[in-house]
């Protein structure tokens, strides 16, 4: 294969993976643990294209300064090759279960992995055993190579495994994106031994990365800025999942806005009428478990979702509490106060999700209505 090629290749899914990062760094992102594990899968794979650039230039040139940093760059390429590829790994578990007790184990499990691997790079050095270079700097395999192979397969195994558990709580756009990711994956690793072909391994990967952007991206624009919480596309995305399931389920959903909220935005300034909505978005997501739905529906309207199962009564007491006590410990000049209302929402019922959500806003306004009578706002 023409060395030019390889070196359009390389160069060419540099800037596509460095364009990604830059764009991503960019961009405001409410979640931080997202943000810390996709930019460090992006740059372990901007240094491993640098050294599979660097040693495709060198290799076969004379000279003993020239094999050590062969030696260097090609230790360091397999290094951050595969650590990009547990960090991939990493990274799709996360998205699958947004869990920070499961995250620590799956990263423990894969830092521990990384570790072995270093380590039989180190000694690769002094043995030989993974790879080593002729004496005109030519790459050979060594007889124990098979180490890598199995070290990069491994996280194959790790996303199947993982999509099997997880498939009834991802969507099928997720699941078709954790396909794409493994196909590609695996392609590349596969060509790049069978054929020792590198650029085909660099196009794979850049190309699932991509997948992996435009999914970020997507996912993204179910989330409001502002308060960091999901919006009316994710409320209705969750709807539409709901009613996909076979079987009926029964779901409390509420509406919540905040009492004289425009008076607070007149009299405050907007600036202030956004750190109000921040508070209110931060105090229920604190009152609510992992498995429930909290969305911004919009301006300083909010709807909850809880299985049916649940004391949503109690709930809403509880949310109303942690208002009254941010409330005391506030400097604000102004208070907050929250009104709702709330019904049972039954999947594959004649009721439309519309006429319900005109519903459950009309008791909110008549409890609203009802605070304004006894003069309690």
């Amino acid at each position: 294969m023409p060395l030019i090629y390889s070196f359009n290749v390389l160069f060419g899914s540099f800037l596509v993976v460095a364009i990604i990062c830059i764009d991503y760094l960019l961009k405001y992102n409410t979640d931080a643990v997202q943000r810390k594990i996709f930019v460090s899968c992006l740059f372990m794979t901007l240094l491993a294209i640098v050294c599979d650039f660097t040693h495709q230039a060198l290799a076969g040139q004379g000279g003993q300064i020239v094999q050590t940093i062969l030696y260097i760059v090609n230790t360091l390429y397999y290094i951050s090759q595969v650590g990009a590829m547990y960090v991939m790994t990493v990274f799709l578990d996360y998205i699958s279960y947004k869990n920070m007790k499961r995250l620590k184990t799956i990263i423990i499990i894969v830092a521990a992995i990384n570790l072995v691997h270093i380590a039989a790079l180190l000694l690769n050095l002094q043995w030989g055993f993974y790879f080593f270079f002729t004496n005109r700097n030519e790459f050979m395999y060594g007889d124990k190579y098979f180490i890598r192979l199995l070290i990069s397969y491994l996280p194959f195994v790790i996303d199947i495994v993982d999509l099997f558990l997880s498939y009834k709580n991802v969507s099928f756009y997720h699941i078709n994106l954790i396909f794409i990711i493994l196909i590609l994956s695996s392609a590349g690793s596969t060509l790049s031994f069978l054929a020792n072909n590198t650029p085909l391994f660099w196009i794979c990967s850049t190309s699932g990365l991509l997948a992996l952007y435009l999914f970020i991206i997507r996912a993204e624009a179910k989330f409001d800025v502002l308060t960091g919480i999901g919006n009316r596309h994710l409320f209705y995305e969750f709807i539409d999942k709901l009613n996909k399931q076979s079987g009926e389920q029964s779901w409390s959903i509420a509406m919540l806005d905040i009492d004289d909220f425009r008076r607070i935005n007149n009299t405050y300034g907007h600036i202030e009428g956004d750190n109000a909505l921040r508070d209110v978005a931060v105090t229920i997501k604190s009152c609510i478990r992992a498995s429930d739905l909290v969305v911004r529906y919009g301006n300083d309207e909010f709807i909850l979702a809880i299985q049916s199962e649940y004391d949503i009564d109690r709930l809403m007491e509880r949310i109303q509490k942690a208002i009254y006590d941010q409330n005391e410990k506030s400097d604000r000049a102004y208070t907050l106060k929250l009104s709702y209302g709330y019904s049972a929402f039954v999947t594959h019922s004649e009721q439309s999700v519309n006429d319900f959500l005109v519903k459950i806003e009309t008791l909110m306004c008549n409890q609203k209505n009802a605070k304004r009578r006894s003069g309690e706002r």
